[in-house]
């Protein structure tokens, strides 16, 4: 009889396995390759057949500048990486928002850091002619959770609290996904060391007024081995275009911006008036195989319509990807009535 028995519990035990059997099998949803996990490898592969697409501040070509809604526009419409920034309040929490102060883009006034975030969410953020949207400032928290496992991050003006962000990425299991960079003179700066030891992506952005810049390139290349270089140029640059290549033969990627206050400083034409499809031709042309704009969507149709995004775009079955066109339809109107 108990032979009898001991047989059944064996027979049990392996058409029931346990929980921790479930977890070390790679076929389970948990061991499932997300997103993230394959812009990584793009990111790493150099691939110029995919330029990836950073989204300046969020989509805020279709929502208030940094919020939940602008960062949900990016992710609908197939952005690789999101430009945020991040700010300190009183209570040490950490608000996405672009400026010190709340005046131009909340209904509040004065510095966000004399500001608690439960006070700073009685607050509605502003659209571009100052009214009131229904949009509230957004906690860095919140927009971890959302973006997990989804796109990469840029987390801008943030690098004296990394630790503190660290923190909280490790707490939201976001810290692959996060991109730091730094304005400062990259090859004195120990921000690349907190970055590798957190194993976070950080990105040297560099100009070519630096004095002996070829020779720190190359030596901080050999000694770091950096994913990418943020190049800060106008498009009357051209004589950087050899250490481009350089960078690029060492399988950096170019990240080059053609926000409307950087890099388009074309003669005869204004900010106002500057053709996008000229500004994104010359950062290609640069070699820049990551663009940041404020037009993410157009961006995008502009590079499927010239081949560079192919792989789908990086999407995961059942994500939809909706063109900028309906995108603008849907978000038309957000202003509430207050």
């Amino acid at each position: 009889m108990k032979r009898y028995l001991l047989a059944l519990l064996i027979v049990f035990i392996h058409a029931f396995p346990t929980k921790s059997e479930n977890h070390r099998d790679p076929k389970t949803k948990e061991n499932h390759e997300n997103r993230v996990d394959s812009l990584l490898k793009i990111l790493h592969s150099n691939d110029d057949g995919y330029v990836m697409v950073a989204a300046h501040r969020a989509n805020w070509s279709q929502a208030p500048e940094n919020t939940i809604q602008a960062i949900k526009n990016a992710m609908a419409v197939g952005v690789d990486i999101i430009e945020i920034d991040v700010r300190m309040t009183k209570d040490h929490q950490f608000v996405i928002i672009h400026d010190k102060t709340l005046d131009r883009t909340t209904t509040g006034t004065g510095k966000v850091s004399k500001w608690t975030l439960d006070s700073l969410k009685t607050l509605f953020v502003t659209d571009r002619t100052g009214k009131a949207t229904l949009e509230k400032i957004p906690s860095l928290e919140e927009a971890l959770v959302l973006t997990k496992g989804k796109v990469l991050l840029n987390l801008d003006k943030c690098t004296k609290h990394l630790e503190k962000i660290t923190e909280l990425l490790i707490k939201t299991q976001t810290l692959n996904q996060v991109i730091i960079k730094t304005k400062t003179d990259f090859w004195r700066t120990r921000l690349h060391h907190k970055c590798s030891q957190n194993k976070l992506i950080y990105i040297p952005k560099i100009d070519k007024h630096k004095r002996n810049l070829e020779y720190q390139v190359e030596k901080f290349i050999e000694k770091h081995e950096p994913t990418a270089f943020d190049i800060r140029l106008s498009p009357k640059d051209s004589s950087i275009l050899p250490l481009i290549n350089k960078m690029k033969n060492k399988s950096c990627r170019i990240w080059v911006s053609t926000t409307p206050n950087e890099n388009i400083n074309y003669r005869g034409e204004t900010k106002k008036h500057i053709d996008s499809n000229k500004k994104w031709d010359w950062a290609l042309n640069m070699g820049a195989n990551i663009i940041i704009s404020d037009e993410p969507g157009s961006l995008i149709d502009y590079l499927r319509c010239k081949g560079f995004r192919n792989k789908k775009d990086v999407q995961k079955p059942g994500n939809k990807v909706e063109d900028s066109k309906t995108l603008s339809r849907k978000n038309k109107s957000i202003t509430p009535k207050i």
